[in-house]
């Protein structure tokens, strides 16, 4: 089930409309506003549940200031900050995507779904002649790549 959440303007007090957050939820936020993005993350790290792939759009430098006014908006002491900014930050995808060499809006949409489609069934995303490759014998090996 896909359930795609649009939240024209989200504030602590409206925090109920992303509903209850599962573990294997995806989240990718690509609204390219800095006041939404954060309260959006605020409110998804503020509910403790570690969602199976969340993901942002922008450099990490974004992210990273991202993150520190959601902990702002979310109440942490000042001195708390850095590290749990450090924290969530390894548990985000940031930027998000796949090294594709994406560079117009649907490519990069692409790399971004096969980025989810890789974390959430825990998958290399390595080329199938490769994978196939190193599940046949070593004499298949040679024959198979001596043909192509």
């Amino acid at each position: 089930e896909i359930r795609v959440l649009k939240v024209p303007e989200l504030t602590g007090e409206s925090a109920h409309l992303l509903g209850p957050i599962q573990p294997k939820d995806v989240s990718v936020l690509v609204s390219h506003s800095f006041e939404q993005d954060s309260r959006v993350l605020a409110a998804l790290l503020a509910s403790g549940v570690k969602v199976g792939y969340l993901g942002v759009l922008g450099p990490q430098s974004r992210t990273r200031e991202l993150l520190t006014e959601a902990a702002m908006i979310a109440g942490l002491a000042q001195e708390r900050i850095p590290d749990q900014v450090e924290e969530w930050l390894s548990h985000l995808y940031a930027p998000m995507g796949l090294d594709m060499g994406a560079e117009a809006p649907e490519t990069i949409a692409f790399s971004i779904l096969a980025e989810v489609q890789k974390v959430l069934t825990r998958a290399t995303a390595l080329p199938l002649r490769e994978v196939r490759a190193a599940h046949l014998p070593r004499e298949a090996t040679s024959a198979a790549t001596s043909t192509v």
